[in-house]
């Protein structure tokens, strides 16, 4: 259980969020459940701006997943990213292909694919979906970087 007390098990958490069906008519916003390579393959050129949060991680092959980024920014787009490295498909044994890149390979990828990194800066430990009321924490050393698309850049 790892909590000091009962109450520290259930307990409202209130989440600083917005509702999308309350974003003006012809947002252009996207978020969705599902495959992200085979939800935004088919979008080159769409996006001014890809986030991603505690995200790049989970691919099986993380070039597959800065391909695509970059694919679906318009020149001169912006991919702004959070995140450990923790990856999670080594752990699920061998029949489990995956490429895990440390932070400096995923840099050196992420530059090859044409981006240009206009910050890059470590951020204090965080947490992830964590009680802040219990005994046992873990706790994520992440990197914090923007990246520019080549290109000129539109609007």
């Amino acid at each position: 259980i790892n909590v000091r007390a009962p109450a520290d098990q259930l307990r409202p958490v209130p989440l600083p969020d917005t509702d999308p069906s309350r974003l003006p008519a012809h947002t252009p916003f996207s978020m969705c459940a599902g495959d992200f390579l085979a939800i935004y393959a088919n979008q080159p050129g769409e996006w001014d701006c890809i986030l991603t949060c505690f995200f790049i991680d989970t691919a099986r092959d993380v070039s597959q997943y800065v391909r695509t980024i970059h694919a679906a920014l318009r020149p001169g787009g912006v991919w702004c990213n959070v995140g450990p490295l923790l990856y999670h498909w080594a752990e699920m044994g061998p029949a489990e292909f995956s490429i895990e890149l440390s932070w400096e390979e995923l840099r050196a990828l992420i530059v090859a694919h044409g981006f240009a990194i206009e910050l890059e800066e470590w951020l204090p430990p965080m947490t992830y979906a964590a009680n802040a009321r219990s005994m046992l924490k873990m706790e994520y050393e992440c990197v914090h970087t923007v990246c520019r698309k080549a290109g000129v850049q539109h609007r």
